[in-house]
């Protein structure tokens, strides 16, 4: 063989699960991973596949967070996140630690942040402060500054849940960084754990209005950002809210979202019927109040629309059937107040 001759091995292509939800048509909507409360702990990468077992964390807080997986009060328990270290978010010698709470009697809306700090030695001594008293006054000494205006939006890159989150989210998460120093409002950007849902990367969490977004793409950043361009364009985007337990009731709140707009994000649901969703198919009764729009109650039944072949990960080719739904909106009341909220400005 000349040693002009090039030799070449082909190699396997990759087929992530988050392209294949995608090709086959996936819906978004109700794929969200539901908590009462978010805890956000900053931890330096790598990360392994369970973040809180990184050798950057004490093993004390692994054996405190187990101890709390095998009570089972997952109502109580908030959801876990790791966030990366930023050179213009972080604090000097100390660890970040975020907790964001959905206020009761609120069944969903927008949720109540603070933010703490603490170095090594008494890291976890804060975060348990937080999961079992976050009432608590000994909580004042770690307390640090977060604008109520602000927005935190966390991008999956943990590759090693799926590869897809690092191959997808890291250049989407860098691409939001840049942009976020831009954005009229304050907005943080992080670099974050797996919270759910790999196979529709690029994935988002967005706080403090608690949603999560999907697929997402360069062109779309910007109005994600500063949500100035239809929300029509990211209802295809939109995998749900974060306070709401059944996927059905998901599914049947980005109707609300799409056709009310960004302001739509301002609303507080107070209850949703039936309790559980029980039967794939029925109507969903959402009760909710704007501040500027008042009170109402809207009524979306949601039709079987059969099934989708989709893909758990990237890792495991085997596929299960997804549920489809076509939702149509069957009550308003009073009449037209979703428009109303739709010609509304979000404020947050």
């Amino acid at each position: 063989m000349s040693t002009t001759e090039a030799t070449t091995i082909a190699r396997p292509r990759i087929d992530f699960c988050s392209t294949f939800s995608e090709r086959t048509g996936e819906e978004t909507a109700g794929s969200a991973w539901a908590v009462r409360r978010h805890l956000l702990v900053e931890v330096s990468l790598p990360w392994p596949e369970n973040f809180l077992e990184s050798k950057k964390l004490p093993a004390t807080l692994l054996a405190y967070m187990e101890q709390l997986w095998a009570k089972g009060d997952w109502d109580a328990i908030p959801g876990t996140i790791g966030i990366a270290p930023d050179e213009h978010y972080s604090i000097p010698g100390k660890k970040l630690v975020m907790h964001f709470k959905q206020p009761l009697p609120h069944l969903a809306g927008p949720y109540r942040g603070e933010a703490f700090a603490a170095g090594p030695d008494r890291f976890v001594e804060l975060i348990q402060t937080v999961i079992d008293d976050p009432d608590s006054s000994r909580l004042d000494e770690f307390r640090v500054p977060l604008d109520p205006a602000s927005r935190d939006l966390l991008v999956c890159t943990h590759g090693s849940v799926d590869i897809c989150c690092a191959t997808f989210g890291a250049p989407i998460y860098k691409l939001m960084r840049a942009m976020a120093d831009q954005a009229k409002t304050p907005v943080r950007v992080w670099r974050a754990t797996h919270f759910g849902g790999h196979r529709f990367a690029p994935t988002a969490l967005d706080l403090p209005t608690g949603h999560y977004w999907g697929r997402l793409k360069p062109d779309i950043l910007s109005g994600l950002i500063h949500r100035n361009k239809p929300a029509a364009i990211y209802r295809p985007l939109y995998r749900g809210s974060t306070s709401l337990a059944d996927p059905v009731w998901q599914r049947a709140e980005a109707e609300l979202f799409g056709e009310a707009g960004w302001a739509w994000f301002d609303t507080t649901i107070t209850s949703v019927s039936p309790g559980t969703s029980g039967q794939e198919g029925e109507s969903v009764v959402f009760t909710f109040s704007h501040p500027t729009a008042g009170n109402g109650e809207v009524e979306i039944a949601l039709e079987p629309a059969g099934t989708i072949r989709t893909r758990g990960s990237t890792d495991t080719p085997e596929t299960h059937d997804a549920p489809q739904y076509r939702a149509r909106k069957t009550r308003e009341q009073p009449p037209g107040i979703l428009a109303r909220i739709a010609e509304l400005t979000f404020q947050g």
